[in-house]
Formats: C-alpha cells, structure tokens, sequence
C-alpha cells in the first residue's frame, strides 16, 4: 500500500488501494505491539489520498473560484490605479511619493499572482 503514496492519480490509487483496504479487513487483528506501526502506515497512504482529493476540491470549487476571481479584479484596478498615481507623482517630480507607490505597487502585483494561482 505505500508505494500507492508515489501515485498522483487519485481514481488509479482509489482502484489499488480499495482491494488491499479489504484484505487488510479480512487479516483482521494485528498483534497488540504492532498495531500503532502498522496502522499508521496504512493511515498515511489513506492520508495521501484525501490530501490529493481535497487539493483537487479547492482547485474546482466553485465558490473559491469566483471568490478569487472577484478579488483578481479588485486588484488589477487597484494596480491600474497606482500605475496612474506612479505617473501623476513622476510627472510631479514627486519621486519620494512615486517610490513608495512602486513598493504597493510590487506588494499587490504578488498578491494577485497568489489569487490567479487559485
């Protein structure tokens, strides 16, 4: 069952792992000193699955999708904004205030790469 944890297929390990879930059932119980080791490995190829599942959830909900999206906008005006600041404190020789406006302008441009990554 741990090699199924180099898989990243979650329909290809449910497949293989489902026939070795019920010869593990029908082994029944393992000796007491060993149940913790034994069990926990098992646990943690059960574990790689529902993380490989739940990473495909978060990428295809729907509500996180358009929650994203929303906050993509928001932030590509808010970038259009300060690039027109940038521009309005350059062209007043203001180059304090448009060096400051670089560093929100750097700040927002990452977290828009982190929304669009969603």
């Amino acid at each position: 069952a741990e090699a199924l944890k180099e898989l990243t297929d979650v329909d290809e390990i449910k497949s293989r792992l489902r026939p070795l879930q019920e010869q593990w059932d029908e082994i029944g119980h393992v000796p007491r000193a060993d149940i913790d080791r034994v069990e926990r490995r098992m646990r943690a190829v059960e574990d790689h699955l529902r993380g490989l599942e739940e990473e495909i959830w978060r990428k295809s909900n729907p509500e996180t999708k358009a929650r994203a999206e929303g906050m993509a906008g928001q932030l590509k005006d808010l970038i259009d904004q300060i690039k027109a600041e940038i521009a309005q404190a350059e062209a007043d020789g203001d180059s304090k205030k448009a060096e400051e406006l670089q560093e929100s302008l750097k700040a927002r441009e990452a977290w828009l790469k982190q929304v669009e990554s969603f």
